[in-house]
């Protein structure tokens, strides 16, 4: 038995940091009730405008059981967002709930589009429902966090015309997964897309991946009985999505689309208010819509909803990618050709957690960066870094001198006796890839390169400890990559593999489904079947 002395004083400051935070526990869910009740008002706004207009106006109120969102540090933002809502009362005069955002009208505004049209978008916001009078102030910011547009309107909690919804003709839905305290969780929507009623298995099946994917990574994996799922299954009148550029329109429950913008892979919807009725009586803070369909695709928006396709080999990534936009507030780490480059003033520092121009690098991820990381960092250094792409850009050429030497390697295998430089790069990314092109320069003293001369330009990276296995071992399944594992007894079994390219057209780097010491077919692997026995080489060439 273990036994634990300590004085009066010690105990003293102990009883007291106990009645501190029960105290302070108490405060908060007093800063709650004194405020608000256990509803959920919704209200619908319409943003319009051009390039250089915004107009904010109001456009209807509803109130729905419960409230799913932050009941403690109400007024407190995780990031400042494109825009912020903010609940004052009109007794005490203080602010008593925040929430940030950002908008598609926002980004509309930064294409050409916009330049010639003025256009409208719905918005819809969630807040706890006031006990009293509140004043609701909207407010959207420019990229300098300047305020370019405001708007404050009277919410009075006993006017007969807040329309009340959700508490009947509930959309069916199924909880995916409990947290451990209900109370104090963040809660989670996944909206079915694009999927008729006979669909619904495979919806649920899509939330499942989805799920595993998001928490296969922290930090939600650590936290993950803090989160409270359901899965909503709202029917479609038809199955999948549509898709402008093929001239392919379908009647959606929430008439999704492709080309958003005019940019293929933008999958979005702009009937939000459609989505929130469907949303209505169900225990929700934040939205995963999943889209129906095998193309390439997806959208987020902080603190409104994010869309990811299903059925695409990397519908397990772009889940989670469009998850970070829409809850943390992350930016992208790259860029698309529509897009502006610099989207940021050098001389201010993004809100977003994940980018700097370095105006204030402090505040970001500086403290984790190694002190003698080269900054901008080369792609090929591989360690936390400050990489170009993310909406801004330094000197490409000072980039580029940051770069190794090539390798060029021919049709048949050999290799150039020169080695070059990268000389540019585009900076774009290939959706489909995820890779960016780049042009190189190799000297030609005896003409050996010539106009339409084919191979491969290598780039070398070092990787240490890692197991390396040759492509020829790796056999393709859909979208999974198998191996044959040698057992004890010499009988082949297959295994999944997750792997990287080992970047010199021969080998695979094996992350996960091997371990050092495991045997594998590497020749005629494609005439392997489950539970044949193996021959060696030294068995084949005796028989």
């Amino acid at each position: 038995m273990k036994t634990t002395v300590g004085t009066a004083k010690n105990w003293w400051k102990l009883t007291f940091l106990l009645l501190f935070l029960f105290a302070h526990a108490r405060v908060e869910a007093q800063e709650f009730n004194d405020f608000f009740e256990n509803r959920t008002l919704r209200i619908d706004y319409t943003f319009s405008g051009d390039a250089t207009h915004q107009v904010i106006a109001l456009d209807q109120l509803n109130v729905a059981p419960g409230w799913f969102g932050k009941r403690t540090r109400l007024a407190e933002l995780l990031v400042e967002g494109n825009g912020q809502i903010a609940v004052r009362s009109r007794k005490t005069g203080e602010v008593v709930y925040r929430n940030s955002f950002s908008t598609l009208f926002q980004e509309w505004q930064s294409y050409p589009e916009a330049e010639k049209t003025w256009r409208s978008f719905e918005n819809v916001f969630l807040i706890p429902m006031p006990l009293d009078t509140v004043d609701v102030t909207v407010s959207l910011f420019n990229n300098r966090h300047e305020i370019t547009s405001t708007m404050t309107h009277e919410v009075v909690p006993t006017d007969i015309l807040i329309r009340r919804i959700g508490e009947r003709d509930v959309t069916p839905y199924t909880v995916v997964q409990n947290a451990a305290d209900k109370s104090r969780c963040i809660h989670i929507a996944f909206v079915a897309e694009g999927y008729q009623q006979s669909e619904m298995d495979t919806f649920l099946n899509d939330v499942n991946i989805a799920v595993e994917a998001i928490f296969a990574h922290e930090p939600f994996q650590s936290l993950r009985d803090r989160f409270q799922i359901v899965a909503v299954q709202v029917p479609s009148q038809e199955s999948g999505t549509s898709e402008p550029h093929n001239g392919i329109w379908k009647n959606t429950a929430l008439h999704s689309h492709f080309d958003t913008f005019y940019s293929q892979r933008y999958l979005t919807t702009l009937h939000l208010k459609d989505m929130h009725d469907l949303l209505a009586g169900i225990p929700y803070e934040h939205i995963i819509v999943l889209v129906n369909t095998d193309e390439y695709g997806g959208g987020g928006i902080l603190n409104s909803y994010n869309l990811s396709m299903t059925h695409h080999p990397r519908f397990r990534p772009v889940v989670v990618h469009e998850f970070g936009h829409s809850f943390a507030g992350l930016a992208d780490e790259y860029a698309y050709e529509t897009e502006e480059i610099p989207m940021y003033p050098h001389d201010i520092e993004p809100w977003e957690p994940n980018i700097t121009t370095l105006a204030d690098f402090s505040q970001k991820w500086q403290s984790m960066l190694d002190p003698k990381a080269p900054v901008p960092t080369p792609l090929y250094y591989g360690k936390i870094g400050v990489y170009e792409g993310a909406g801004y850009s330094t000197k490409v050429e000072d980039a580029l001198k940051l770069f190794p030497d090539v390798s060029f390697v021919l049709k048949n295998g050999t290799e150039y006796e020169h080695k070059g430089r990268i000389s540019s790069a585009t900076g774009i990314v290939n959706a489909t890839t995820g890779t960016i092109a780049c042009k190189a320069t190799f000297p030609n003293p005896n003409g050996l390169l010539y106009s339409g001369i084919q191979g491969t330009v290598v780039m070398p990276s070092s990787k240490k400890d890692v197991m390396v296995i040759p492509q020829a071992a790796v056999l393709r399944l859909q979208d999974k990559s198998l191996v044959y594992k040698i057992k004890a007894d010499s009988t082949a079994t297959a295994v999944t593999v997750t792997t990287q390219d080992a970047g010199n057209g021969q080998d695979f780097i094996v992350t996960s489904g091997l371990n050092v010491g495991d045997r594998i077919v590497t020749v005629g692997a494609n005439n392997v079947q489950e539970g044949e026995r193996v021959l060696f080489p030294a068995e084949a060439k005796s028989k």
